[in-house]
């Protein structure tokens, strides 16, 4: 909705009032100057409120959550807003701040060498969620202790194979 002609003519009436008497009509120069000047500053584009970016409240949050983990706070480019853009669509508002502040406590080496990049949360957000949610988060010793007892398994199966004539043990 672009500004009115009507809400014009109210700004100009506005104006006039700032003036003396002897100012006041359209012809004389310094009351054109003056009306030129304040009506410069009226956006002429539109009059309506202008909404915050989509990531702005997921903004207000992340540097929340860093500045208490690092107390700095992060920098802001195009591309961490297009990251936190895609958080808010990928990620309901409730769940998005819970997901942060688990997130930037998250103990990974990985994550904690890298300072905890918002980039990675993007990356991982499916792994991060997991986390969260059953309490526990999967370490690298964690992961070669799985390997290791999958190993061990696929040992024991191919040795009860062997030992029982049978090729092929699920």
């Amino acid at each position: 909705m672009g500004i009115t002609a009507a809400r014009i003519d109210q700004k100009m009436k506005e104006y006039a009032r700032e003036l003396s008497d002897t100012d006041v009509f359209l012809g004389h120069p310094p009351f054109q100057a003056f009306l030129l000047r304040k009506l410069a500053e009226i956006d002429l584009r539109t009059t309506k409120e202008k909404k915050p970016p989509v990531a702005a409240g997921a903004w207000d949050e992340w540097k929340r959550v860093y500045f208490l983990r690092y107390n700095v706070l992060p920098v802001q480019s195009a591309k961490i807003m297009s990251a936190l853009k895609s958080l808010v669509g990928a990620v309901p508002g409730a769940d998005l701040s819970r997901l942060m502040a688990f997130y930037v406590a998250h103990a990974d080496p990985f994550y904690v060498r890298a300072r905890h990049p918002l980039e990675l949360l993007l990356r991982d957000v499916q792994r991060i969620l997991v986390d969260m949610d059953t309490g526990s988060s999967v370490t690298r010793k964690d992961a070669a202790a799985g390997e290791s007892y999958d190993a061990t398994v696929a040992a024991a199966k191919q040795h009860w194979a062997k030992k029982h004539g049978v090729d092929d043990v699920r």
